[in-house]
């Protein structure tokens, strides 16, 4: 089926693939063998949930950006010959209409061809027509009867998480990195995705700093021992996260904020790290709970963890 397919065409789809699968039996489409798909996935509860995600607006733009038109005679030629196998025919069809159909179908046959950078070069067009823009926003309310208030910004933030669901971010990033100077689009395209992976990097880096949280209460006195290792390793992760989202962002606060909690509740399981506190600190009730309390709020920690780092100096272990 294509994107702009009938509710009637869509229905009738879904009862062969039910009718099929409860026999079980298995149905191609001509698009299995020309993708090389393989085996394709279509019990009833795979139709099923297919189904459902087409019925909300941020699903169907999910799926409307990533496959085929046939909204025009040009779009209808080219989809037949995807159908066909003949890929170089549909290209050639769809880069002489440049409608926003055709854009898209454009890189979705780039990204099947695994050519990331030529998917990016016919989207960035897609993003950067006004025209095609406003087409294409027109036709997913009337598809899914809502308004669509998205903003170029929001619709290529929406674009590159899925797309980051089947690409490497590492890949991405350099894709986009040789078209930074090109257009405002692949700039904006590349804070995104700067700041989708500093998200991604802080939630990986918050689910250890958990686990290590963990261990504090088997064993409060080797993780105190562990800690200022485990900071080190962790300043490195702060200095990937500054990288891509920038010291004054979100992800980054968010992960100080995680290991300057982390070194509280290490320093604050064992009792005796008080006693080596110097005592004009231990006097102004500055202790070392208190320093890591106050890091806490810092959001260019990894500068001052060498102060905590500090008080450690001399602890025998």
């Amino acid at each position: 089926m294509t994107v702009n397919s009938t509710a009637k065409e869509r229905l009738a789809s879904v009862s062969k693939i039910k009718a099929y699968a409860r026999i079980g039996k298995d149905v191609s489409f001509p698009l299995d063998k020309v993708f090389a798909l393989g085996k394709v996935s279509r019990t009833v509860e795979a139709v099923d949930r297919a189904v459902v995600q087409l019925n909300t607006q941020d699903d169907f733009l999910k799926n409307a950006l990533f496959w085929f038109y046939t909204l025009t005679p040009e779009q209808e030629k080219a989809y037949q010959c995807i159908e066909a196998g003949n890929l170089k025919d549909a290209q050639k069809i769809y880069e002489k209409a440049k409608d926003f159909g055709s854009l898209i179908g454009l890189a979705t046959l780039a990204f099947v061809n695994t050519n990331i950078n030529q998917a990016i070069g016919y989207i960035n067009t897609f993003f950067e027509d006004e025209t095609a823009f406003n087409a294409f926003k027109d036709f997913v309310s009337q598809i899914t009867r809502q308004e669509t208030n998205l903003t170029v910004e929001d619709l290529l933030t929406l674009y590159l998480e899925t797309l980051l669901e089947n690409v490497r971010v590492s890949k991405l990033l350099k894709a986009y990195s040789s078209f930074k100077k090109s257009s405002e689009i692949s700039k904006l395209s590349l804070e995104i995705v700067n700041r989708k992976n500093a998200e991604t990097l802080t939630k990986d880096f918050k689910k250890t700093i958990a686990e290590k949280v963990e261990e504090i209460d088997k064993n409060p006195g080797y993780a105190l021992k562990k800690c200022p290792e485990f900071i080190k390793v962790s300043k490195e992760n702060l200095r990937f996260i500054a990288k891509s989202a920038g010291t004054n962002s979100v992800p980054y606060k968010d992960a100080s904020d995680s290991l300057a909690d982390y070194i509280i509740q290490v320093v604050s399981s064992y009792d005796r790290v008080t006693d080596y506190i110097s005592p004009s600190d231990a006097k102004k009730e500055h202790d070392i709970l208190r320093k890591a309390k106050a890091l806490a709020y810092s959001t260019h920690l990894q500068n001052h963890i060498d102060d905590l780092l500090g008080q450690f100096v001399g602890i025998p272990f």
